[in-house]
């Protein structure tokens, strides 16, 4: 996974589905 910790920021407003996907990535 890439950074998912920073990411989780901005897909925190997002959608919890790509967080998901992000963090499984």
């Amino acid at each position: 996974h890439y950074n998912y910790k920073r990411s989780q920021k901005r897909l925190n407003h997002r959608a919890p589905i790509e967080y998901r996907i992000s963090m499984a990535a």
